[in-house]
């Protein structure tokens, strides 16, 4: 194997730019401090559903089950993983509980972020820079961001909570995938199979749609390797074995996600730009780029094009190619998914800013090669630490001014009003365990923070039929009859089709919407104000709330999480729906008798019942293929466990080379 170039860098040099770099991230945090919870429309959709998780999932022992506070419910880890959970637990841990769960979420955003540009400098060097090129690659990273994907904007302003925590994971796994086949990779890390496995397997429980996005681009990084003619084909090896640990130690949420078809809600998605105008969006540093860092990473990716062609050389070309082949692939994804498939809309949205990542190393290589030709008068005078430090403070400078751009609100933005705030008292006495309160969207007054509806499920801890984007579910196009609000003319009818919902309270914020509903004598006014409005539907004889059956009459007798007991009246025999999502670990008795569970053509769960008066019992029980899935995961980390102890034991127990090296990993160097 050919010997890695010996670093010309200084170590004071690099922890310098370490510690400059952690100070760019600080600052391009500094909008944190001051409010309730971290500012993105997702962020109390993301705390209701990892604080369920932690409290009545793991807490209860449990490892997933129905989770009823979204639209009409669905099964937790199913289309997500439990990825961020897990990291919140976890930060809770670390601070020995001390935390709430929206200060350890925004714990965990804010190590997502910094961690950022350490995985862009580690791939960099896996590519063969030099580590102040590396770093400064790095510390550009910093400057990526979409408000449809990653970095800050994508973070604290749309609440794609995964999605940034999945970056430095993609960028981690690129770079360790990139050191087991490039001999001429800088870095120092260990090249086993083991942590590239971990890595991709996080990835996969925590954001899918990033996993598809590393699928894509490791042809594109491995072709870079294959242009610079370094090739190590021995690394194939260890990538075999990596993939093969990678099945097994995801195959917790894999498992499940791909036996099952339940969740088949639209998936949530952005307009996608046409290709021209997304890379007018990335030049102009208003999309993948922040600020001025896109006018000049675009010039320097388009430098090193022409510099590589000029001079011939292949590593500035390998790496200048990596942005650009990574961009056509998730637009030519898009037109073989077809135009109106969210999937393939998904991709060149949320992978633009991955592009911008990729164009890091190129415009860090380019621009140390550019100042490696200053005149030889000159360069006498410019050693090669100097060059280092003028390369790093150029790319510093750029980051500094592009973060400092970054403009989401101000922090009193997202502290709740008062009246907010006593709604959210309102519905956590109110609303029974069984039930859901219904929000009108539209004309929203300022309430103090984004999405007020989620965070009212979320701090009220209380079921809503407010849709959470990330995770639509069966069933969900049906409850925007209450998200819509009354008609003008129908009020009676709605108030009926949102109390079949389960729903027993109403809120809003919409004034116009609220004026149709004041006065109302089915409604009793429980918070009256110019801002929201709150009200709890009047239960009658034969309209009553609390009830979940849509045909007939029926009331809640019974509810634990995952159970539902419910008492139906029929005048005939057919079909009944009930207001939850079609799944089929869904399990249901008839008055003591197993029956079966359809799924309606709404995506609810669907009865046979006859006439009369029935006591309905409806379970869910997680189908086979979740345990499974875990028992898969469990084994493989055992096994994983022990091959690393005795490949640790083999290793220390080889002799060691008579060269007087001190290890057998000297030796073998």
């Amino acid at each position: 194997m050919t010997a890695p170039v010996v670093d010309r860098d200084p170590r004071w040099l690099r922890w310098a730019a370490d510690v400059i770099t952690v100070l760019i991230a600080a600052w391009a945090l500094r909008i944190l401090p001051g409010g309730e919870l971290a500012p993105g429309n997702d962020i109390t959709g993301h705390l209701q559903r990892s604080s369920f998780g932690l409290r009545e999932v793991f807490g209860s022992g449990r490892f997933d089950a129905w989770y009823p506070s979204s639209m009409l419910g669905y099964q937790l880890f199913l289309f997500y993983g439990p990825g961020l959970t897990i990291l919140i637990g976890l930060a809770h841990v670390v601070t020995f509980g001390l935390v709430s769960d929206a200060g350890a979420l925004e714990l965990v955003l804010v190590v997502a972020y910094v961690a950022t540009p350490f995985a862009t400098a580690r791939l960099a060097r896996g590519l063969g820079l030099q580590p102040i090129a590396a770093m400064a690659a790095g510390v550009l990273s910093l400057a990526a961001g979409s408000t449809r994907g990653g970095g800050i904007d994508g973070t604290f302003a749309t609440g794609l909570a995964a999605q940034q925590v999945a970056m430095p994971l993609v960028v981690l796994a690129l770079a360790m995938i990139v050191e087991r086949v490039n001999r001429a990779s800088t870095s120092n890390s260990r090249r086993g199979p083991l942590p590239l496995a971990f890595t991709v397997s996080a990835l996969a429980l925590t954001h899918p749609l990033s996993l598809l996005v590393l699928a894509m681009f490791i042809p594109v990084v491995l072709l870079a390797v294959w242009i610079q003619g370094t090739v190590d084909r021995r690394g194939w090896r260890v990538l075999f074995v990596a993939a093969v640990w990678t099945v097994g130690l995801s195959a917790w949420w894999w498992l499940p996600a791909t036996v099952h078809s339940d969740l088949r809600g639209p998936v949530t998605s952005f307009t996608l730009p046409g290709v021209w105008e997304h890379i007018e969006l990335l030049i102009t540093g208003e999309r993948g780029w922040r600020g001025i860092a896109g006018p000049i990473a675009t010039l320097g990716v388009v430098s090193a094009v022409a510099d590589a062609i000029v001079h011939r050389d292949r590593r500035v070309l390998s790496l200048a190619l990596i942005p650009v082949s990574a961009f056509v692939l998730l637009h030519l994804a898009h037109g073989i998914l077809g135009i109106d498939n969210d999937v393939g809309r998904q991709l060149p949205n949320r992978g633009l800013v991955f592009v911008a990542v990729l164009a890091a190393p190129a415009v860090a290589v380019n621009l140390e090669d550019w100042l490696s030709t200053t005149p030889e008068r000159l360069r006498r005078r410019l050693p090669a630490v100097a060059t280092s430090v003028a390369l790093f403070a150029i790319i510093a400078a750029v980051t500094f001014r592009s973060v400092t751009t970054l403009e989401i609100g101000p922090v009193d933005r997202y502290r709740p009003i008062d009246d907010l705030q006593a709604a959210a008292r309102i519905l956590a006495d109110d609303v029974p365990d069984s039930a859901r309160f219904a929000w009108i969207d539209g004309g929203t007054n300022d309430l103090g923070v984004p999405e007020p509806q989620r965070w009212l499920a979320w701090k009220a801890d209380r079921s809503s039929t407010t849709p959470f984007g990330p995770e639509y579910a069966p069933g969900s196009g049906t409850v925007s009859v209450a998200s819509n609000g009354p008609p003008d003319e129908a009020v009676e009818p709605w108030i009926d089709d949102v109390r079949l919902l389960g729903a027993t309270h109403i809120v809003t914020g919409n004034d116009e919407k609220a004026a149709l509903l004041h006065g109302n004598e089915r409604l009793r006014p429980l918070l009256e104000s110019d801002s929201l409005s709150l009200w709890r539907i009047e239960s009658r004889p034969d309209r009553p709330t609390g009830t979940l059956a849509l045909t007939g009459r029926s009331q809640i007798v019974g509810y634990d999480l995952d159970t539902y007991d419910v008492m139906v009246e029929r005048d005939s025999d057919g079909p009944v729906e009930f207001a939850l999502g079609y799944s089929p670990s869904w399990h249901a008795t008839v008055d003591g008798e197993t029956v079966d569970v359809g799924r309606s053509i709404h995506g609810r769960v669907e009865i046979e019942l006859g006439s009369g008066d029935h006591d309905v019992t409806l379970r869910f029980r997680e189908s086979a293929a979740g345990p499974a899935g875990r028992a898969i995961t469990g084994i493989s980390v055992l096994a994983a466990a022990g091959w690393w102890i005795q490949r640790r034991r083999r290793t220390r127990s080889e002799p060691v080379a008579e060269t007087g090296s001190k290890s057998p990993a000297t030796a073998r160097r």
